[in-house]
């Protein structure tokens, strides 16, 4: 469970903090996927990646407005983890 927690977090630094490089944001999703292979999953971490890569991907994923899209979407891609 503490690994869960620890991938869970790592995840989200990557996606939403502000003042990451890219480089860093895809260092601290990576070390999720290898935290933790259930948690991020294959597609999870090919949505951060996106989410990394397109302009204004994080902001997004900080946006409250979208919170029910985000988490449908984190459901089709394999996120198991209660919302």
């Amino acid at each position: 469970m503490v690994t869960e927690n620890l991938a869970w977090a790592q995840l989200h630094r990557a996606t939403k903090r502000y003042g990451l490089g890219i480089r860093e944001a895809f260092t601290k999703l990576a070390e999720a996927r290898a935290t933790h292979r259930d948690v991020v999953s294959f597609g999870v971490f090919l949505a951060g990646a996106a989410i990394i890569l397109m302009p204004g991907g994080r902001h997004l994923m900080r946006c409250d407005q979208l919170r029910r899209l985000r988490h449908a979407f984190g459901r089709l891609v394999g996120n198991n983890l209660p919302s």
